[in-house]
């Protein structure tokens, strides 16, 4: 045994011996080559071309290199000095170029880097402003990218020769030819393919094919806002949330309303963003109309589905809304004139690197909502007044975007609405004023090629009060809303398949839930109720990965978000009986309570062929702050409050499963079906006769509980062709069942509608005409109708039937219009639209009341009475550009 040891041993140090001579022999045949590469050599000029460097070596430095002339880039190379170690100078010039040196037989051999990649970046502009959602793709490497925020696009591709396709919906294709050997530029300016006046026009996912069928992401809807106007819209106002109402798996929640509901989601489940920055009160007049001015948007991205792990704090989806920046080629002035509103905008270019961009609203909707008390009335001549409603509301909008250099971008975004109501139908005086204002400074920074940054600095307040005056009472009470956050977010391209997105979040919230004033007759401060402000704080980290392989593509991701609300305050506590125990204070910038979720993201897509694709996704959200309200309107007097120990936050896990498709000459038709299933928890309703005015003790008029939402839509589009449109159907249900309502039953909410059709088209009967026509069906929404009363404590209480028991009868309404462009003009642009809702006077339930009578002591009820508020109504509008 020992002696095989010692042979084995032996044959060991023998073998090792031979290896370390091999080395030492295979390093010394170089020597002469790395005493080559050691050498100082002396550059005349600190730039030049690759072929100028190589042939001043050679001439002046005596250093010996073999390549090919015409795999040379002809990009220029730039040093920082002109002496260098020719080992150092062949480094950076690698360091710049796609090409690298071997030493051999007593010469530097050069060549093409076989694994490395070039840059293929710029912006796509549309009508002179960078456009995000923009499209750039390359057919023979099945290879695209949608343009960011700021129009920019980089793709990292291997040395060849291409095709680039540009586009973008309703503008001219641009296709140009590339050679690229190393990294190249190139900014694109895309035309419309038609003459235009910006209006709404909705398209199925993002911009073209390769977006809906490439992209893994599921429920993902684009909004463009520079075509001509294919909807007709309520009374002729353009609004981007009527458009949205029109898309699979969206509803609202009555006829004419301006809120939405997101695959069964609530109607306070949804994130709005405006330049990033949240906009918590989205309507102007009681709810008809949104506080966005279309002709100041650029474009409008909807997230139903496989939501990107950059996003949270709502639990059904994202509407990312982003203002003009203000092209850079000439001053341009867009507006209109309607029966409810007229707006201006005005954007161009500051300079050589500043454009900017300012807008205008100003609306008059006092005779429409004069109408109102009349249910299916013919609306009133524009001359006829009253004094039962006032109301105004205006809306601003402004933008500059400073081009610092080639890699720093700043823009600075304000934004304002204001509404005053003034209504003398129950009171002799009562007053309705809200706002809301924010602003946001963006500063984008390309650090290189492949590593951009985006990082805001935001503010946003919403402020809401009422003044009711009358022989009896004099009061006046508000609540707001009000935050101020810092949001990075960066994008790494590893390769032309790999992408990291990561980034970091921060917002510090004011929330007064509640302040009532009582006045005298004089308007004088007699006594002040006030309740406790709350200043959560609410953060988030992220990480998002995409990436393809052959027919796959995968995007996960995943995000941690925190709530944490700081004192001074207080917090009730409970028993498991739900008996008060006591309070519990705490000390300024003390934390009195904090919450932490998980947020996982994972989407997928495969490609069947060319033409069809699968995708699957798994999403799940947070929500920190709860609505309290009947937030089914969008009035300004719900308010808001964070989750705390007796609230907790709610949360939600949604399945996604579509099948998109592709079909006709030249890709006319689009089809898709998407199946979706929602589990939310903690969420949150009211318990029967709940009194939430000024009500510090909220947690006591609620209950939480589970919350089940399931469905399935179906699109088909039509994109070319004299007809043009898009028809959508939803078949939906959700449920709930939360302790303490409907005797612990399942039950809908007043969401809950199982049919939602939607057919809109548009029909070119020339150059300058065009008919469109909108018509919608919708299930009754369900109602809880009183059925008795009861007195508790001397005071008179309602007994309701089963909670949403009752529904109302079916929604279903005709829109036609006709536009007329004016003749093509050098710089004038107009169109007259006519138009008329509610074709066929549909006396659409709006709501159910049931009127009562008292004899004596006894209070007898009367038949249920439906109100309809909306008949037959005609408009028309102008637009004009120039």
């Amino acid at each position: 045994m020992n002696h095989q040891i010692k042979r084995g041993l032996h044959l060991l140090l023998k073998r090792a011996s031979l290896f370390l001579l091999l080395c030492c022999c295979v390093a010394l045949l170089p020597a002469q080559g790395q005493q080559l590469l050691q050498k100082n050599v002396q550059l005349k000029q600190a730039e030049g071309t690759l072929l100028e460097v190589l042939q001043e070596l050679q001439q002046h430095q005596g250093v010996t290199f073999s390549y090919d002339e015409s795999i040379l880039p002809k990009k220029p190379l730039k040093f920082d000095k002109k002496s260098w170690q020719l080992r150092k100078l062949l480094k950076a010039i690698e360091a710049q170029l796609p090409i690298e040196f071997r030493y051999l037989n007593e010469q530097i051999i050069l060549r093409k880097n076989k694994k490395g990649k070039v840059n293929f970046s710029g912006t796509i502009k549309v009508d002179g402003e960078q456009m995000p959602g923009a499209t750039v793709y390359v057919p023979e490497l099945n290879i695209g990218s949608a343009t960011d925020a700021n129009g920019y696009y980089s793709l990292l591709l291997p040395p060849g020769r291409y095709t680039s396709v540009f586009s973008f919906i309703g503008h001219q294709q641009e296709n140009r030819t590339l050679d690229l050997s190393d990294d190249t530029s190139l900014n694109v300016n895309l035309y419309p393919s038609i003459d235009q006046l910006g209006e709404v026009v909705i398209s199925a996912t993002q911009n073209n094919e390769f977006d809906l069928l490439k992209m893994a992401q599921t429920g993902v809807h684009q909004i463009d806002i520079q075509q001509v106007k294919d909807m007709p819209m309520f009374v002729g106002e353009t609004d981007i949330f009527k458009g949205i109402q029109a898309l699979p798996g969206i509803q609202n929640s009555h006829v004419g309303t301006s809120n939405f509901s997101v695959r069964g989601g609530g109607y306070d489940h949804n994130l709005i963003l405006l330049d990033g920055v949240p906009i918590y009160n989205t309507a102007h007049t009681l709810g008809f109309f949104s506080v966005f001015n279309t002709n100041a948007l650029q474009s409008a991205q909807l997230y139903k589905g496989g939501l990107p792990a950059q996003y949270g704090g709502r639990l059904s989806s994202v509407l990312t809304l982003t203002t003009k920046e203000g092209n850079n080629e000439k001053i341009r002035v867009q507006g209109g004139i309607g029966v409810i509103s007229s707006n201006l905008v005005v954007d161009g270019p500051i300079g050589k690197k500043v454009t900017f961009m300012v807008g205008g609203r100003y609306g008059y909707p006092s005779l429409l909502l004069n109408t109102i008390n009349k249910p299916g009335a013919f609306v009133a001549p524009a001359f006829v007044s009253s004094t039962r409603n006032d109301m105004n509301f205006v809306d601003l909008n402004a933008k500059v975007k400073f081009k610092l250099d080639p890699k720093n971008e700043i823009s600075i975004t304000a934004f304002g609405s204001q509404d005053r109501f003034r209504s003398q139908i129950i009171l002799p005086e009562n007053t309705y004023d809200w706002y809301s204002v924010g602003g946001v400074i963006n500063w984008k920074h390309r650090f290189n090629a492949r590593l951009v940054s985006n990082i805001k600095l935001f503010h946003s307040q919403s402020h809401y009060a009422n003044h009711q005056k009358s022989n009896l009472e004099n009061t006046r009470w508000s609540n707001s809303i009000e935050q101020q956050g810092l949001k990075a977010d960066l994008s790494y391209q590893f390769s032309a398949n790999h992408q990291l997105n990561f980034g970091v979040a921060l917002t510090h919230m004011h929330l007064n839930p509640g302040k009532l004033e009582t006045l005298d007759e004089n308007d004088d401060l007699v006594r002040y109720e006030k309740l406790h402000t709350k200043q959560p704080v609410e953060s988030g980290i992220y990480f998002d990965h995409q990436f393809s392989w052959k027919k796959w593509q995968f995007n996960y991701g995943l995000r941690l978000s925190s709530l944490h609300n700081v004192g001074i305050g207080r917090e009730r506590v409970y028993d498991n009986d739900q008996n008060l125990t006591g309070e519990k204070f705490y000390r300024s910038g003390e934390v009195m309570s904090e919450y932490y979720g998980w947020e996982p993201r994972a989407s997928i897509r495969y490609s069947l062929n060319p033409n069809a694709s699968l995708k699957a996704s798994y999403t799940r959200t947070y929500q920190y702050l709860h609505q309290v309200g009947d937030a089914s309107i969008g009035l300004p007097t719900d308010f808001w409050l964070p989750a705390n120990r007796n609230v907790k936050p709610r949360f939600a896990d949604q399945y996604s499963l579509g099948y998109f498709w592709t079909f006709g000459n030249e890709a006319t038709y689009q089809f898709s079906a998407e199946a979706y299933y929602r589990q939310s928890h903690r969420v949150i309703d009211y318990l029967d006769n709940a009194d939430l005015f000024m009500n510090d003790a909220i947690e006591t008029q609620i209950s939480t509980g589970d919350e089940v939402a399931y469905g399935l839509e179906l699109m088909l589009k039509k994109k070319k062709g004299r007809l043009k449109g898009w028809l959508g159907y939803t078949w939906a249900k959700v449920e709930r069942n939360i302790p303490g309502i409907n005797n612990n039953q399942t039950y809908a909410p007043n969401y809950d509608r199982r049919h939602n059709l939607s057919l809109n088209a548009t029909y070119d009967l020339g150059k300058r005409w065009r008919i469109a026509a909108n018509f919608q069906y919708m299930s009754g929404a369900g109602i809880t109708a009183p059925v008795g009363e009861f007195f508790y404590n001397n005071q008179l209480f309602n007994f309701y039937s089963t909670r949403n028991g009752h529904r109302l009868p079916d929604v279903h309404q005709l829109n036609l219009s006709i536009i007329l462009r004016s003749k093509q003009q050098k710089r004038w642009q107009g169109e007259w639209a006519l138009g008329v809702n509610n074709v066929y006077n549909r006396a659409n339930a709006f709501s159910l009341s049931r009127p009562q009578t008292q004899i004596g002591n006894v209070h007898i009820y009367r038949q249920f009475t439906r109100m309809s508020l909306f008949g037959l109504m005609p408009y028309i509008s102008y637009n004009f550009k120039f």
